[in-house]
């Protein structure tokens, strides 16, 4: 039921930019669960990237810490 809620999320907000954010809900929300949501997110966001660069994203967004910009209060 997840894959179906995504793919149509997907078509429904196509181009609007917000794909991502639902994905990192999605993955945060397997992560809690125990399953391997960073993975699940890699792999999507992955398949954007030309097929040369797929590998390198998919190891820096197994760190949860690459998915937000970086922020520092002071």
């Amino acid at each position: 039921m997840e894959e179906v809620l995504l793919n149509e999320k997907a078509r429904e907000l196509a181009f609007e930019g917000d794909r991502f954010y639902d994905l990192v809900r999605m993955a945060r929300r397997r992560n809690k669960l125990g399953l391997d949501g960073s993975g699940f997110l890699a792999e999507i966001v992955s398949q954007k990237f030309p097929p040369q660069e797929r590998d390198k994203m998919k190891i820096l967004l197994q760190d949860e810490n690459n998915w937000y910009l970086p922020f520092q209060l002071k």
